[in-house]
């Protein structure tokens, strides 16, 4: 009998300091056992309230995400922009300017926005969040060109042609 309440009483205690170990306690300690993360940080993005089309180069982009800390844009899904702060909304992304995937051009324009949380955990590369709008260009009535004033040395010989 003693020998059984012995062997019960390692029990608890293994039990105890496996508990501790795996779960950590209350005090701070970090447990030992490896973080696991389930799927890729995902989000949405739709430009300009669901515009069918825009003349805006740099539309409204309205964003979510519950678990992004920062963000990044792309034209094409391959060149992007610097990582930056996550924002519901964001209206400094140019959809033709030549940049980060985009094409100074009028048509049908993909805006891609991926994710990452503090951790580096990264949007799915094969499943971008992304949104579509037709660009158009405004009727250009007018360019400004600076500076306004501009001063040339112009060089002047005269040949004599025997005239």
């Amino acid at each position: 009998m003693k020998y059984k309440n012995r062997k019960l009483i390692y029990l608890f205690y293994l039990l105890i300091i496996f508990t501790i170990i795996c779960t950590g306690c209350t005090s701070g300690i970090t447990p030992i056992y490896p973080i696991i993360t389930v799927g890729p940080i995902s989000g949405t993005i739709l430009i300009d309230d669901g515009a069918e089309t825009t003349f805006d180069r740099t539309p409204e982009l309205t964003l979510y995400s519950e678990e992004a800390d920062y963000m990044s844009f792309s034209g094409d899904g391959e060149v992007w922009t610097d990582w930056i702060e996550y924002s519901p909304t964001y209206e400094d992304f140019s959809i033709a300017n030549n940049l980060n995937g985009t094409e100074f051009n009028a048509g049908l324009k993909y805006v891609y926005v991926r994710f990452k949380d503090e951790n580096e955990k990264l949007s799915s590369s094969k499943n971008l969040a992304f949104d579509t709008i037709n660009y158009e260009f405004k009727d250009l009535n007018s360019i400004k060109i600076l500076p306004s004033k501009i001063t040339m040395a112009v060089e002047s010989r005269r040949k004599n042609h025997g005239c």
